[in-house]
């Protein structure tokens, strides 16, 4: 079965579609990620705070502009989005932005500190991500394609079927633009087994504990890279 065949079979299994990502998704894109971001619980953050603003445009502002091409979203029968792949064919960009976004991250913060603007949760979130991005920094970069996707769904589309569909686009998506594979960042329960990733066609290539998440769910939470080679 084709790659597109693959996603409407499974989406069709759990009763979800998968569109590309439209103007008047970055609402519900950007309701989605906070929504999820604590495990599938609500983060205990104010998202208007200009931290948590700066925290949410580094993480998604590249994937809903520059990369909004090769978005997609996962909706249900009333069109609600219930998902999202947001998906990078272009390295080199989505570098720059990340620097640039990181930078204004920094400075948000360190300025909120400074200004007595952060409360004991946000502190701590921000003491959190930052000893986890020093942490990626010195385990170096693993051996990856370009091309990466990050792939988010609520809890009632969270199921191996919903999985399976958006894969299969990201799949689509990555060969249409000329690349040969992926990678993407899974986070999950500590020394949970990743066997099943690979009966599901990805290998992983690096775990390291994921401090904030973790804090967040209120258990230990191991971020695995992942890759998935179509050629």
């Amino acid at each position: 079965m084709s790659v597109v065949g693959e996603a409407a079979a499974a989406a069709a299994a759990v009763r979800v579609s998968i569109r590309p990502f439209r103007a008047d998704d970055d609402a519900s894109v950007r309701a989605l990620f906070w929504a999820t971001l604590a495990g599938g619980s609500a983060a205990p953050f104010d998202r208007s705070h200009e931290v948590m603003r700066a925290y949410e445009h580094l993480c998604l502002d590249w994937y809903l502009t520059t990369g909004a091409r090769w978005a997609s979203v996962v909706v249900d029968d009333d069109d609600h989005a219930v998902g999202y792949a947001l998906v990078c064919c272009d390295e080199r960009s989505a570098r720059r932005a990340v620097v640039t976004g990181s930078a204004r991250f920094v400075a948000a913060a360190c300025g909120a500190v400074v200004r007595g603007r952060l409360d004991p949760a946000m502190r701590t979130f921000v003491r959190l991500r930052f000893r986890d991005a020093a942490a990626l920094a010195r385990s170096g970069r693993h051996d990856v394609p370009s091309a990466h996707a990050h792939l988010n769904l609520t809890g009632a589309a969270r199921n191996t079927s919903a999985v399976l569909a958006v894969r299969a686009r990201i799949d689509e998506v990555v060969l249409d633009a000329g690349h040969g594979g992926w990678s993407g960042e899974i986070n999950t329960r500590h020394g949970r087994r990743a066997g099943a990733l690979g009966r599901s066609g990805f290998e992983v290539v690096g775990r390291e504990p994921n401090h904030t998440l973790g804090w967040l769910a209120g258990e230990p939470v191991d971020r695995l890279t992942v890759v998935r080679r179509l050629r």
